[in-house]
Parts: C-alpha cells; structure tokens; sequence
C-alpha cells in the first residue's frame, strides 16, 4: 500500500527519457482513480485498476493459505501473476482517455460538445496546444478538457511546458509572462494566449467577484478556430447618450465569436464603419441627434445588424422610438412591465422570468431554467410593414400589466390606470427588402452579470445567440457557452433517507459479516 501510495511520486524522480517506466509507474498509482472519481470522472482505467488490484491480492492470500497447508507454489507464479497485473494496467492506460473516462458532474463541465467534434472532425491543419505548467500542477477539470482534444484529432497537440526548465518559452508569444496554467494556440500563421483566468466565467455579488462556471471548452475552441484563419470581425458598442457599459463577460463571449468589439461615439464619425458586422446599443438614456439618426437610418438601409436594449429610467426618445415604429411597426411602450403571476417572476414582479420562444436566436438556452429580465419596458409589434418579419423573443403571461409612470412608485399593486394582458419584452424584425436584422430587448439590465447569476447563465447565452446572428457565415456560431458550477441539490424525503441509512449503514454489513462467518 505504501508504494502504491508512493508510485505517482516515485515517477517524477525519473528521467523524462524513461518513458515506459514511468507509464507503467503511473499506472500502478493507487491514489491517481481515485482523484479522478472525486472530480466527478467516472475511470475505467481506474475501476479496472482496482479491481485487477484487488483480484491480485486475493490471489495471493489463496497463495499463501495453499502454502500453510504445505503446497508449495513457485516464486514464478507470484512473478506471472504479477507481469500480468502490470501489462493489464499499462495496456488499458494508453487507451485514450475520451473512451475512458466518463464526465458524470452535472453539467458535463469538461466534456466536449458535438459542436467543437463537429469542428475538430473538419482540421486539415495542425494546431498545438501549450499548457504553461507542469501537467501535475494543473487544474484538473482543464487537464480533463485538453486530454479530449488531444484524443480527438491527430491535427491537435497538446505539450505542458513546464517553466522551471523552459523558463523562456513565453516569449515567443507574449511579452509578459502568462500565469501557471494559461494555454498558448498556435497555428501555423498564428497563436492566441488564453490566461488561465479568462478559462473561468465569472459574477458580482455586491461587488464581489467570484467564479460561477467553466468556459475552457469556448475558449480553446474559440482560439483554434481563430489561429486557423477565422474571420476576425468588428462589433461597435454606440457610447455618446448614456449607454450602460458591457460588462467583461458579455465582452469575452463576443471575443469568443472572433468578433472584434469596439466603441465609437457617432459625433466623431461621418458613418457607421463599413466593416461593421453589428452594433449594440445598450440603454440609451437620452436621444439621437439628427445626422445621428441619419447614419443609423443609412446603415439599416445598407443591411445593417443591431442590438437595442431599452432602459426603463429614459423618457420617450423620440428619434430612435420614432424611426422604429416608423419604419419597422415596432412601438415602445413608456413605463415598467410588472408580472402579476407569482410563478412568472423572482423576488418582485419586476423580476421577470418571461415565456422564451424557441428560435436560431434562443437555441443555446437550457429548456430547463428561465431568462431574467427585470425593468423591463414593453414591445408592441404592428402587421407586417415593408416585407418586415417579426419573431417574438420572450413574453410575459396574460396577468402582467405596464405602470406607465414610476417616478413616483409606492406599491406593486395593479390600478385601472394600468395597461394589463401579456407584454412583449424582446423581439426580432428581419426587413427583408433591406436585409437590416434588428433585436429589440426590454431592458439593459437583462445582459449584466447580476441577472445572468440568477439564471445560471442563460441570460448571456441568449446574448450570444443574438450577437452570433451578426455574422454572415458560419464562423461565429462556435462559440461555446460557460458551463456553470451552479447545479441544483439532489434532496429526498426523511422515509427514504431513513431506509437508505438502514440499508447502507446496517443491512448489507451484517448480510457480509454473516457470508463471511458461514464461509469461515
């Protein structure tokens, strides 16, 4: 036992050039299964070796009982047995491990989607992968990934560089550094640094930052399909009347979609850049100037791709509003959507968790949890004008109503003043003359990382559908989701806690014991 606890540590001490030695050394490491089925990976490698472990044991207690009775059993068959133990591990450990190993966390944290084995089935080029660290320094769940895409595809390579004996490495991809576990993608053009932090999503909670899932598998797959020659496109984030700020995440999961994302303020430009393969803007809190208005009109006219969120504290902004209804039937309503079914929001009625339409632009979001949207304003489409489609996005129930004025807010309760029935809160127009593709969302405050947090993601995956149909082609729907580390607990009654205590903890150690004593 001592050795086999000893076995992992022992490997290190060799030369690297003793590669079959310290294959068969890991092999036999008692302690290595067993980290891996505390990181919720189910090993056949590891069962196997506990299994061909135990079996070899009782071998030789039946050995050693055979020989008190007086039978004399060979060394060389002790010796047999044991060459046998060892080819049967070192065998089944060169088996890759995406055969072998079975992610069973609960959202499949480093297991690959179809998505990226769609993409990696289609490299003709070869890509290599670095890991700035020695393998056994590495967070576990990233090593898991990479070990996927290494047994993928014979065009992906993945070397841990470790910086204690190539302290230099870096330097030929970054000026600075990266930290202990950043990867490096190198194509035969060109490389993309990931920074081990940017592997990790993130949310605030009264300011605090703290990590809420994985994102490994967007990122690396992001980066191959950049070093592979994607695209690089430019999204322009509209600042100049009081637009809220993406938050980080928001931004990253564009950078995922090779999109290039950049802020410009129309006062300072005589047109909407050409290369513009969208604009965002996010809760305008005062209007459009004319010539303003008239770049957004050329560009729409030209094909152009947007995102409008709405903000709840704005009064009418007349231009934008206006060229909207105008122009795509689309009217804002003034005032706060609030949700009178209890089931149909979080905490307040402001909170709503709306009906999500299943579309292209909502196809990543899970069946199983809601999208967030809170202060929202309301969305009124009118008949088809000018060859403009519409697809409703998120509504919410029949017992909602819109409070036209808030300023002075007292309570929640529904008043006759108030418009009731079932409210709009995103909504897609295709103008189909013009080919202009505008979403609609009813509040800002739908893509910060607050509102995400509730819903365990699902609010920036609708961001990422969104901003996905921006491109053209093909290229910017790779982008993977996070995965997130919020899972919901698996709870049971007190009669069947009490049974399953009964039977784990009493009945089957007393039927063993009894087996046991009728064998003895």
């Amino acid at each position: 036992l001592i050795i086999g606890y000893l076995m992992d540590t022992f490997s290190t001490m060799i030369v690297s050039t003793q590669k079959v030695l310290i294959a068969v050394m890991k092999a036999l490491a008692i302690s290595a299964p067993l980290g891996k089925f505390n990181n919720a990976v189910f090993s056949i490698t590891g069962a196997i070796y506990y299994i061909t472990i135990a079996v070899f044991f009782i071998f030789l207690t039946c050995m050693i009982i055979d020989m008190k009775r007086g039978k004399k059993k060979g060394a060389v068959i002790i010796a047999i047995a044991f060459a046998v133990l060892i080819l049967v591990n070192t065998g089944v450990d060169r088996i890759p491990d995406k055969y072998t190993e079975i992610d069973t966390s609960a959202n499949k944290v480093f297991e690959l989607t179809d998505t990226t084995y769609d993409f990696i089935d289609t490299l003709r080029e070869d890509v290599d992968i670095y890991v700035w660290g020695d393998r056994d320094d590495i967070q576990e769940t990233i090593v898991y990934t990479l070990d996927r895409y290494d047994s993928a595809s014979k065009h992906i390579d993945v070397e841990y560089v470790d910086p204690v004996v190539s302290p230099t490495f870096y330097q030929d991809y970054a000026e600075v550094e990266p930290e202990q576990g950043s990867l490096i993608v190198a194509g035969k053009n060109r490389y993309k640094v990931i920074q081990y932090e940017d592997l990790l999503s993130y949310g605030v909670n009264s300011g605090t930052k703290y990590v809420t899932g994985y994102d490994g598998e967007g990122k690396i797959t992001g980066a191959i399909n950049y070093v592979l020659g994607a695209e690089t496109m430019s999204v322009y984030l509209i600042s100049g009347h009081g637009e809220n700020a993406l938050e980080d995440s928001f931004v990253n999961e564009m950078e995922k979609q090779n999109y290039e994302v950049r802020t410009i303020s129309l006062t300072d430009e005589e047109k909407i850049p050409e290369d513009a393969k969208g604009i965002i803007i996010n809760g305008p809190s005062s209007d459009f100037s004319k010539d303003e208005m008239e770049m957004l009109k050329s560009y729409f006219k030209n094909g152009g791709k947007a995102l409008i969120t709405l903000n709840y504290t704005a009064p009418h902004l007349d231009r934008l509003y206006d060229y909207l209804a105008d122009t795509y039937n689309m009217d804002i309503h003034n005032g706060m959507v609030f949700e009178g079914n209890t089931k149909n929001y979080y905490n307040q009625p402001m909170y709503i968790f709306p009906t999500v339409i299943e579309c292209d632009l909502t196809e990543n979001i899970s069946t199983d949890n809601h999208v967030l949207v809170p202060y929202s304003k309301a969305i009124t489409m009118g008949d088809n004008v000018n060859k403009v489609v519409y697809t409703e996005l998120m509504y919410t129930s029949e017992s909602a109503y819109i409070k036209a004025n808030i300023s002075n807010l007292k309570n929640f309760t529904k008043n006759d003043t108030d418009i009731a029935g079932k409210a709009v809160l995103g909504v897609n127009a295709i103008d189909h003359a013009t080919e202009a593709d505008i979403t609609v969302i009813g509040s800002y405050i739908t893509f910060t990382d607050d509102a995400n947090g509730v819903v365990a993601g699902n609010n920036l995956r609708l961001f990422s559908g969104i901003t996905a149909a921006f491109s053209d082609g093909s290229e910017s729907r790779l982008a993977i989701p996070a995965k997130s580390y919020t899972v919901g607990n698996l709870s049971t009654n007190k009669s069947v806690s009490y049974a399953l205590f009964g039977i784990l903890v009493f009945m089957i150690p007393i039927l063993l014991l009894a087996a046991g004593t009728v064998i003895w």
